[in-house]
């Protein structure tokens, strides 16, 4: 079975523990969780700023690519939406 992708986001202060259980979750129901927050920045060094230039690049190639867009928070505020 093909799943279709999510893409998972959360803010800033978003733990791992939190983002897996989100993803469980989407995967739970059919998708393909796509978590570049658990994914990307496990080999990238976002302090230095070429990584984090490419940090950003891969996110959003990967946006574009996922037909769903998951945000993961219980508050809704300027910076959830950004």
């Amino acid at each position: 079975m093909k799943r279709p992708w999510a893409f998972i986001c959360a803010s800033e202060g978003a733990t791992s523990k939190h983002l897996r259980n989100y993803c469980r979750e989407v995967y739970l129901l059919g998708y393909l969780p796509v978590c570049p927050k658990l994914q990307d920045s496990q080999y990238l060094v976002l302090e230095d700023a070429m990584e984090r230039s490419e940090y950003t690049a891969i996110v959003r190639d990967k946006l574009l690519r996922c037909p769903m867009l998951v945000v993961c928070s219980r508050n809704q505020d300027a910076t959830t939406n950004a």
